[in-house]
């Protein structure tokens, strides 16, 4: 796929699981380069329709259990059903894509079809996303996105309102308020907040900020595949084992489309 361009800034968005792959902005390399081979591991993947883990690969939804693949080594299945498949360019110009997917599998109840639009401005990037249930079974559904966002040398994490440090599990979920501030991320770390308002990652030479909607939880990433040079911020609109406890999980009605998204905005600070 050519890059979408906007000044300073330049993407490229792959169709496989509409990965982008990588992000220039003000000149910088805002995300760590994609990994083909594993999605997850680089770049910006999406997941959907579950955007964290499935304990056992397994759920219940209205009486009925349904089976999802495993991780390979894993007791659950993780990231959803949409990353390694092939999306179809719906439109193209200089500065924005929108791809689409329809997905249709017999781990989940009902078949979505799936836009993911990714617009560059000179000083950040937009992602919307929009899932329509265009099956007649009402169904659960989470999304998220997973960019890791390069640094120099060293970063912090701003939010605007205090967070919801969560400690979840497949049967239940508790947590407690925190000043953003005061939250410590040691190496090898990988916890899920709720709230924040906006988050402000900052590092010696940028400043983003990450604004976002119907996203309303977020993890934070900085273990093996992050390396030393990248965090990942991922927004969610549930947490980790929504399929199994029922915290923050979302319904999406037959024929209902449900929109999320969020954005960045760079400042280079040298």
């Amino acid at each position: 796929m050519p890059f979408i361009k906007a000044r300073k800034a330049k993407a490229k968005a792959l169709r496989k699981g509409a990965y982008l792959s990588l992000l220039y902005i003000e000149g910088l390399e805002i995300l760590k380069p994609g990994i083909y081979e594993h999605l997850t591991h680089g770049g910006m993947a999406i997941l959907l329709p579950y955007a964290n883990r499935v304990f056992n690969a397994t759920y219940t939804w209205e009486g009925r259990t349904y089976h999802l693949p495993k991780a390979k080594g894993q007791n659950y299945s993780i990231h959803g059903l949409v990353r390694n498949k092939i999306w179809k360019v719906r439109r193209f110009d200089k500065s924005s894509i929108t791809m689409e997917y329809t997905l249709s599998h017999k781990g989940y109840p009902t078949i979505l079809n799936c836009f993911v639009t990714y617009s560059l401005s000179s000083n950040g990037l937009t992602v919307n996303l929009e899932v329509k249930n265009i099956g007649d079974i009402r169904s659960p559904l989470t999304v998220g996105f997973h960019p890791y966002f390069i640094f120099k040398n060293t970063w912090k994490l701003e939010c605007e309102e205090n967070v919801n440090i969560l400690n979840i599990s497949p049967e239940k979920v508790t947590q407690r308020s925190q000043e953003c501030s005061k939250i410590r991320f040691p190496n090898s770390f990988d916890t899920t907040f709720k709230g924040g308002g906006e988050l402000i990652l900052i590092s010696e030479d940028r400043k983003l900020k990450i604004r976002r909607n119907n996203m309303e939880f977020f993890q934070v990433y900085n273990g093996e595949w992050a390396g030393n040079d990248s965090v990942a911020i991922e927004p969610m609109s549930g947490p980790p084992y929504a399929f199994n406890n029922g915290y923050g999980l979302s319904a999406i009605e037959p024929y209902q489309t449900l929109k999320f998204g969020f954005n960045i905005i760079v400042e280079k600070l040298v």
